[in-house]
Formats: C-alpha cells, structure tokens, sequence
C-alpha cells in the first residue's frame, strides 16, 4: 500500500479487495487515521473515533438507492459532512480518498482499459480527440487515461457519475485549462485537479493513471455532494 497526505485529502492507492465489504473497511481504516492526526476533530465524548465505529455506505443522489452512488461515512453521525470520501477501482487495484475540507472525487484506471476500440468515440468529444491525435502512440494512451480520470473523479464528486455524458467535459494537457465543464453544477474556479502518485514499483507491470479533484471552501456553492464509481 502506499499514499500521500496533503492538508487537505488523505490518498491511499492499494491492492484490490475480492468483496466491497473489505473495500469499505480499507476506506474506513483511511479516515480513522485521518481523524487519528486531528485529535481536535477526532474526539468525541473523550475518546478517539476507532476504525470499528466508522461505517461507510453508499447514496445515490439522484434515486436514493443504496447499492451504487456516493460512498459517505454513514457513522459515526457527528462525522457526518465534515469528513468526505470517495474510492475508485481498476483492475487488481483500489484508490481511496479522504478530504476534510470538501468534497472529492478519485478516479483510478489502467491504461490498457481506455485504449480500447471504439472507447474514444464515447468518452471523448471532437476538440478531445483532436488533441489526442497529435500525439504518438504512447503518448496519446496515457493523455486518454488522463483524460478520463479527470472526467470521472469531478463526475464522482458533483455526485452526477455517468448519467452526464463525459463529452460534455473537455479535458486538456494545457495546464491553463485542464478540464472544462460549461454547465458544471458547482463554480469550476473552486476544484482543483491534481494527479494521484502512484509508486511504479509497487503496482508492477498494471500501468495506472490516477486523478484527485476537490471543492475547496470559499465557494457560496460549497459543499457539494460526491460520488462513487
């Protein structure tokens, strides 16, 4: 397993559970040890939030169902909005964000599985693969794999998912306009974007792209909800 910290999200990317349950208790074990590092945040009634008393669920926010959507922290109640998380799958391996200060998204993805054919024509508008087609071969694979995870993570945290067409999104290796979203729910000026390191040596011969999107605070529009794969 290996992550990163920031002042503001906790990431962890590891190997992959065989059930969601194992999943849930690996993010959950990630906010513990979050929590863990802010005893201010971290304590309640005089003593520490254990990994056992944390429950992660899932909400989705546009049927309620509580099989697929949003992973949220379910209890302990007071953790409620002030802890936000979100996970992303690919292959063999799991990707786990932790934010205390707004919400996330995280996406996780293996190149191999975004180079496939007929996979642009969905994912990606005309001004996408324009870009993409000025790139080699190698290149354009991992821009693809960039591309998408951008989309993902910020669909995931405004809690839309793939019911918004992700050509509505335009993705760029421009760092003056890394993802654009004309009719974004949330003030693009208040996500930032940032890529999830990922330790070659670990992970193998699995080529992986990751990416971290948050809301910061400051935004009349935050928070916003978040969602899962």
């Amino acid at each position: 397993m290996h992550g990163t910290r920031s002042a503001d999200v906790s990431v962890r990317v590891r190997a992959r559970a065989t059930t969601t349950a194992t999943d849930h208790a690996a993010l959950a074990a990630l906010v513990a040890a979050r929590l863990a590092s802010e005893p201010s945040t971290g304590f309640r009634r005089g003593h520490v939030v254990h990994v056992s008393e944390i429950e992660i669920a899932h909400r989705c926010s546009h049927c309620g169902s509580s099989r697929h959507g949003q992973p949220y922290v379910a209890a302990p109640l007071h953790l409620a909005g002030t802890v936000h998380v979100s996970l992303s799958r690919a292959g063999t391996w799991l990707a786990l964000a932790v934010s205390r200060t707004g919400p996330v998204g995280i996406d996780l993805e293996e190149i191999s599985a975004v180079r496939r054919a007929g996979f642009d024509d969905v994912a990606f508008n005309p001004t996408e693969r324009a870009e993409l087609a000025l790139l080699d071969t190698a290149a354009a694979d991992h821009a693809r794999a960039v591309f998408w995870t951008r989309k993902e993570a910020l669909l995931k945290l405004t809690g839309d998912g793939l019911r918004v067409d992700p050509r509505e999104l335009t993705a760029s290796l421009w760092e003056s306009a890394p993802l654009l979203w004309p009719r974004a729910p949330l003030d693009m000026t208040t996500v930032q974007i940032s890529p999830v390191h990922i330790d070659p040596v670990r992970v193998g011969d699995a080529t992986l792209v990751g990416t971290l999107v948050q809301q910061v605070r400051g935004s009349e529009d935050w928070p916003r909800k978040s969602s899962d794969r």
